[in-house]
């Protein structure tokens, strides 16, 4: 991650914090915040850092093994729920004459696994050198059955360098009851481009695996970096972000 690039690069030149603000004409609070990966330099910041530490931009983007991917093929609680139905549908018939529903059986199973696996695919994205590959799947299971078999999904390619602001946004999403924990509420990240054009990248999977880097990657093609809800600091600082986002003010 950054910050620890930033601080193995400060030992071996033996330049304090202090120093390193001062080398880049910049407050204290900024660089130490870089250090946790609570904040991203901007283009110009992120070059004065690189020519201070003597490092290239490239070797704090290589950090994320290129191309990584966000989000997966399948919906953990749904494959949960797929499982629980098949096996109510298997037990169910365990109480009959197999010999003779063997067929109904096994008609039923195939429709659960034609539409029940469908209900468990998901979108995803993919960070890969140049650009944002977004991979969208239809609504309609036997479509996504095809789409998946066949490798044939909607493909939405961002380019970086088309890209005007990138924004961090959770979102809270309705509680209708205290045992309303089976899905998390949204964080996404809000893609702008040149032409207007905006994209909702759901960030749900292992924030601290990728995003420092991502931003970096971003900041270095001049994209504006937007963190309205302070959602970086709350990632790396160790506080519950639905806690911290759900506190009455």
């Amino acid at each position: 991650m950054l910050g620890d690039l930033i601080l193995k690069r400060q030992a071996v030149l033996h330049l304090s914090t202090e120093e390193l603000a001062s080398d880049l004409h910049v407050e204290v609070a900024f660089v130490e915040k870089w250090i946790k990966n609570q904040a991203i330099p901007t283009k110009v910041e992120l070059e004065k850092l690189c020519t201070t530490l003597d490092v290239s931009c490239d070797e704090l983007i290589d950090q994320l093994k290129l191309p990584y991917t966000v989000g997966h093929f399948f919906s953990g609680v749904s494959l949960l729920f797929f499982l629980l139905i098949a096996g109510f549908i298997s037990a169910s018939f365990m109480q009959f004459d197999f010999t003779h529903l063997w067929f109904i059986w096994l008609v039923l199973m195939l429709l659960l696994s034609i539409f029940g696996l469908a209900a468990l695919i998901r979108n995803y994205w993919v960070i890969e050198a140049k650009q944002i590959v977004v991979h969208e799947f239809s609504y309609t299971p036997l479509v996504v059955q095809y789409q998946r078999l066949t490798n044939t999904e909607k493909k939405i390619i961002i380019p970086y360098e088309e890209i005007d602001t990138a924004c961090l946004s959770y979102t809270k999403r309705p509680r209708f009851s205290a045992f309303d924990i089976w899905f998390s509420d949204p964080i996404d990240l809000v893609i702008t481009t040149k032409n207007n054009q905006t994209y909702s990248l759901s960030i749900l999977s292992k924030p601290r695996d990728f995003l420092p880097q991502l931003l970096v990657l971003l900041s270095s093609y001049g994209v504006k970096l937007e963190d309205p809800q302070n959602l970086l600091y709350l990632m790396f600082s160790g506080a519950s972000l639905y806690e911290e986002i759900h506190k009455e003010k």
